[in-house]
């Protein structure tokens, strides 16, 4: 009987239609190099964290391994708490990293410690309401809060659009209001950066926004991506390189015979500055 219901569950059209979009964000996320990069990065700062207090990591990963939006002030004064400046480093990085790419981690007992998870997408249409400067579902779902809204009513224009949100400020004073009341801008575009646990872009699209403005916005769009998320850490052909020195760096044994076991050069002058520069991005 037990593995009726496993079966049943597995068949559910919502469970296979989320087994699709987390496998899609996988296949993306795994040919990104930023991503991939940022990882390995991640991992290896986190592993050196949890050498120097186990405890210490251990603690903030039961307690905090999804870092979301609404928990940050409290995230931020539990890392300051931590005695060591390499880990509250670690630390800090990871919750940008969460909020960045969508992916978290979690703890476990053997090496490597930290193993990925992505989290599922929570939809792609919204409905939320502003009241006394909090938002709230307009519909709660048993799920979660943000969980996608079906019945939400939104321009024609943005059916099929990958992200929608409509807000509902019943307060008409919130910290919203109060931004677009200076910032809006109706014969143009008004970008914007929250500096969050990551920076966050956002635009305002005044009324009277043509086409060339548009234009000159994707090359905008383009130079704040760039500075407030860095340059690409590698080529896509570089991650499979990548993951092998990883691999070698969680062994012990001298740097020399690891450069020739990743075998990117026959030449071992070659292997070995391969692999010290791919060692440099990496930890």
């Amino acid at each position: 009987m037990a593995s009726d219901w496993r079966k049943n569950l597995e068949n559910d059209p919502r469970i296979v239609e989320l087994r699709k979009l987390m496998w899609n964000k996988w296949r993306k996320l795994g040919k990104n190099p930023g991503v991939v990069f940022e990882t390995l990065r991640l991992k290896s700062r986190l592993e050196k964290a949890y050498e120097k207090d186990p405890k210490a990591v251990k603690a903030f990963f039961v307690r905090y391994s999804f870092p979301t939006g609404s928990r940050i002030l409290e995230i931020r004064r539990y890392i300051r708490k931590i005695g060591h400046k390499s880990i509250r480093d670690a630390l800090q990085q990871y919750v940008k990293y969460v909020a960045r790419f969508g992916v978290m981690m979690y703890i476990r007992k053997k090496k490597s410690h930290f193993r990925t998870a992505a989290i599922p997408p929570f939809g792609s249409q919204f409905h939320v309401a502003l009241s006394r400067g909090q938002l709230r579902p307009v519909r709660p779902t048993p799920s979660g809060p943000y969980i996608e809204d079906e019945k939400v009513e939104m321009p024609d224009a943005l059916n099929g659009f990958v992200q929608a949100v409509r807000i509902d400020d019943e307060d008409g004073s919130s910290v919203l209001t109060q931004l677009e009341a200076f910032a809006y801008h109706r014969e143009g575009l008004t970008f914007m950066i929250h500096d969050a646990e990551q920076p966050y872009i956002i635009c305002l699209v005044g009324e009277d926004a043509d086409s060339d403005m548009w234009k000159k916005a994707a090359k905008v769009s383009h130079a704040l991506r760039r500075e407030c998320y860095g340059e690409k850490a590698g080529r896509p052909g570089d991650i499979p390189h990548a993951l092998r020195v990883a691999a070698q760096l969680r062994k012990s044994g001298a740097s020399k015979s690891k450069s020739m076991s990743v075998g990117k050069y026959k030449n071992e002058e070659s292997s070995q500055s391969a692999f010290s520069r791919m060692k440099a991005k990496l930890t």
